[in-house]
């Protein structure tokens, strides 16, 4: 009996410590990503004075053949805070542009060459203004330390001469808004640089139609989605200046967000 005891207790003492294991690996794993994401994030708050001060080359033209290539997720965008002097005109969008990490959803990793998700958006966004805090959504789990895996660069971004979207008072006409960014894309996790660039917030959207049970409502209607086209369109432009590092599939998600379906 005191043999078979002291047999379970070793079995015992043995699975404690592979579950002690388990979880001591799983915490230093996750403490790993955690501070690479800060060292991102102090590459990034490093690099904005730079960016604010980069008029040229296009970001298109300067990463060319410079980036590694990978699946769609491979590619994350992550937005820097706007400068004191951008947020004119702004109100109500800082905190949709500050500090923003961008990438393909789930539903969007496994598109078809030639399929979009309507009218759902394929790009996922994480309002967070550090990367440390990513581990909202690249998480712990199995799935999520692939996703995290799979990360190869990080373009770094900064806007100006952001321009609102609007719709005239009468809501006949409305103007896009328009903007221009200036973006650094660094290796993860070294935080290398690897090319930088500038671009032009764009989106093609011939119409807006509002919907409501009256012409107020309607007009609401339609600025709101005005609204929401723009933002992801402006963090869209980016990452689609540079998605042939993320495939096929990254680049129709981009362009999708740039021409937005015709509500």
């Amino acid at each position: 009996m005191k043999i078979l005891a002291g047999i379970v207790l070793v079995a015992l003492l043995g699975w404690l410590g592979g579950t002690y294991y388990v979880a001591s690996h799983g915490k230093a794993a996750h403490e790993a990503r955690r501070k690479q994401h800060i060292d991102i994030a102090a590459a990034g708050e490093k690099a904005a004075t730079e960016l604010r001060a980069l008029y040229f080359p296009s970001l298109k033209e300067a990463c060319a053949d410079k980036l590694p290539k990978g699946p769609p997720e491979s590619v994350v965008g992550y937005t820097l805070k706007l400068g004191d002097g951008e947020r004119t005109g702004l109100d109500g969008y800082k905190k949709r542009l500050d500090g923003v990490a961008v990438r393909m959803n789930d539903r969007g990793e496994y598109l078809g060459e030639d399929e979009l998700p309507e009218p759902e958006r394929p790009l996922n966004l994480t309002y967070s203004m550090s990367p440390d805090d990513w581990s909202r959504y690249l998480g712990d789990d199995e799935r999520s330390q692939q996703r995290t895996a799979a990360v190869k660069v990080v373009v770094l971004t900064v806007y100006r001469n952001l321009r609102a979207p609007s719709i005239s008072l009468m809501g006949d006409t409305f103007s896009a808004g328009d903007g221009e960014y200036a973006s650094r894309v660094v290796a993860w996790p070294s935080g290398e640089k690897l090319c930088e660039g500038t671009g032009k917030v764009r989106m093609t959207l011939p119409k807006v139609t509002g919907h409501g049970g009256s012409a107020g409502d309607a007009a609401a209607d339609s600025r709101r989605k005005l609204s929401d086209d723009w933002v992801e369109a402006t963090l869209a432009s980016p990452l689609d200046d540079v998605c042939e590092a993320g495939g096929r599939a990254l680049c129709t998600v981009t362009g999708y967000e740039l021409r937005p379906a015709d509500w």
